[in-house]
C-alpha cells in the first residue's frame, strides 16, 4: 500500500503544483537527502509563537522542544487523536497532517498503526528526510494554494496549533474548504488548539499575553480560533457530528513534570517572540532582558497557579453532496 500511495502522491503532487504561480517544487522524502532544517517564520506544528505573520525565531532550535511538547501533549489527552478511527486506522487508511512541522505526530502514529499510510505538508520543510517510518511521507507546500491530492483522497485529516498561522477569512473561504475537498465522504477531520486565554496568569505573563495577543490581532489572525472551532467546523454544508472536548493544564511546578513543560513553552515563546514584543512594550533590549528574567522566575515559582487549555475538536464529512 505504501508503495502505490508514494507513486500516486508524486504525481497528483507535480500536476497540481503547476497551476501554482507560487511554487516552484514539491519535496518529497521519498527523493530528498541529508537533514532538512527550518529557519525563520513558518506557518508549521506551532508549540512555539514562531509564526510567519508575528515572529523572527530559528525554529531549528525549538525542534527537540516540539518533540517533548508532543509528548506530553499525548499523555494529557491519554492519545494523539480523539476521533473515532482507532479501528480504520488499525486496518489501514489514508492520513494527512496540515502543518506537520517536524514530523512528530506523523512519526509516533506511524509506529502504531503500521498498516496506515501518513503524509505530512508544511510551507517549511522542517521534517525528517531520511530516517523514518516507511508508510511515512512528507510534502512542502502552502495548504492555501490548494493541497496536492485529489478529491476525497484522505480518511482522516489532522491538524493542531494552527491558530496563529491564517486569518480568519482563510480559515473560512479557503483552509476549511480545502480540507474537506481532500477527505473522503465519511472521513473525519480534528484540529487542536490552544485557548486564548489563561487562568490565573503571573503579573508578567498578563502583560505579555495581552501585547502578544494585539500584536496577532493587528496582523489579521484570528485569535479566539480555538473557542470558536465547533461553530467554524458546523458552518460547513458537508459537517456531520461536530463534537468538541477541552482539558486544563497546569502551568509551572504545581502541575508537575507535565507543568514545567508548559512554563517551557511559554519561556521559549517569549523569547522567540522578541523582537516584535520588545517594540510592541516600548522596552529596550536591556529592560526586556530583565523583564523575560522576571518572567521566568515567576512562572518557575511553586506558588505559581496559571492554567492554559486545549482545546480539540472533530467532524464527519457527510457522504451527501
Amino acid at each position: 500500500m505504501g508503495n502505490n500511495l508514494s507513486s500516486t502522491v508524486t504525481t497528483k503532487a507535480r500536476k497540481r503544483f503547476k497551476l501554482s504561480s507560487r511554487s516552484s517544487a514539491v519535496s518529497l522524502a521519498t527523493t530528498s537527502s541529508g537533514a532538512s532544517s527550518a529557519k525563520g517564520s513558518v506557518r508549521s506544528d506551532g508549540y512555539n509563537d514562531g509564526i510567519s505573520k508575528v515572529l523572527d525565531a530559528d525554529n531549528e532550535s525549538l525542534l527537540d522542544y516540539f518533540h517533548i511538547m508532543h509528548y506530553m501533549l499525548k499523555n494529557s489527552w491519554n492519545g494523539n487523536f480523539s476521533a473515532p478511527v482507532q479501528e480504520a486506522l488499525n486496518s489501514g487508511i489514508n492520513v494527512l497532517d496540515v502543518g506537520c512541522g517536524p514530523g512528530t505526530w506523523i512519526l509516533d502514529m506511524a509506529s502504531t498503526f503500521i498498516r496506515t499510510n501518513f503524509i505530512g505538508v508544511d510551507i517549511s520543510p522542517a521534517y525528517p528526510t531520511q530516517i523514518k517510518p516507511a508508510n511515512t511521507q512528507f510534502l512542502t507546500c502552502d495548504v492555501l494554494e490548494g493541497l496536492p491530492f485529489e478529491d476525497g483522497f484522505f480518511d482522516f485529516v489532522y491538524l493542531r496549533f494552527l491558530n496563529k498561522a491564517f486569518t480568519k477569512d482563510e480559515w473560512h473561504h479557503t483552509l476549511l474548504n480545502e480540507l474537506m475537498r481532500v477527505t473522503k465522504p465519511g472521513g473525519w477531520i480534528e484540529t487542536m488548539e490552544q485557548g486564548v486565554e489563561v487562568v490565573d496568569p503571573t503579573p508578567t505573563l498578563a502583560v505579555t499575553w495581552k501585547a502578544g495577543r494585539q500584536l496577532l490581532e493587528d496582523r489579521g489572525v484570528w485569535v479566539g480560533l480555538a473557542h470558536e472551532l465547533e461553530k467554524l467546523l458546523s458552518t460547513h454544508p458537508q459537517t456531520l457530528n461536530v463534537v468538541r472536548q477541552e482539558i486544563e493544564h497546569a502551568v509551572g511546578p504545581w502541575g508537575g513534570k507535565d507543568g514545567e513543560i508548559w512554563a517551557t513553552h511559554l519561556i521559549q515563546s517569549l523569547e522567540a517572540a522578541a523582537p516584535s514584543l520588545i517594540d510592541c512594550l516600548s522596552m529596550s533590549p536591556e529592560e526586556f532582558r530583565v523583564f523575560s528574567k522576571e518572567y521566568t522566575k515567576q512562572l518557575r515559582d511553586p506558588k505559581c497557579k496559571t492554567k492554559t487549555t486545549t482545546f480539540r475538536v472533530f467532524c464527519q464529512k457527510s457522504d451527501m453532496i
